[in-house]
């Protein structure tokens, strides 16, 4: 906290846990925003139901920030946007992904969100529940593997709040 400007031009911000779910452009409707959302993550928690355009991939983020966090945020700027951190994930890869294969992987407490894009074509956007450093590492090659590439051949560009040193060690 030390180390942000006081007064700050602009200030975006994803708080997690965040709950997302993407929905391709043609199987939303309005209205049933909460129900897709539901259907992904099996509930609902509180908070402001939000939706991001993602024309990058043809969809719709739809998501649900922590109220706690998110009042924090706002309380000190006020005028502050929320970001779901899905598309910054997925247009993260996107944008990486000119070469070869990349995944974005973010280690939560106990969740891994990654998303996977080979040659600028987003290939898979997921979250996996993930309590242990085996359930890390599992989840990362199931999804390699789903994607029908081989881990040797994809760029890892790892991250998160509860990442340790002996889970980058996996990863390697």
């Amino acid at each position: 906290a030390e180390e942000l400007p006081l007064h700050p031009a602009s200030v975006s911000f994803v708080t997690l846990p965040e709950w997302s779910a993407l929905v391709p452009e043609g199987a939303l409707e309005s209205g049933s925003e909460s129900r897709h959302l539901g259907l992904v993550h099996g509930g609902l928690p509180t908070g402001a139901l939000r939706d991001e355009p993602v024309p990058d991939i043809g969809a719709t983020c739809i998501y649900v920030h922590d109220d706690e966090q998110e009042r924090q945020v706002l309380d000190r700027y006020p005028s502050a946007r929320p970001v779901p951190m899905c598309t910054l994930m997925l247009r993260g890869a996107l944008a990486r992904s000119s070469n070869q294969a990349v995944m974005f992987l973010h280690r939560g407490h106990d969740r891994l969100d990654l998303a996977i894009a080979d040659r600028g074509r987003l290939l898979l956007s997921n979250t996996y529940p993930a309590r242990s450093s085996q359930d890390m590492l599992y989840f990362a090659l199931l999804a390699v593997d789903g994607c029908g590439l081989q881990p040797k051949d994809v760029r890892v560009e790892h991250g998160g709040t509860h990442l340790g040193t002996h889970e980058v060690s996996l990863l390697e």
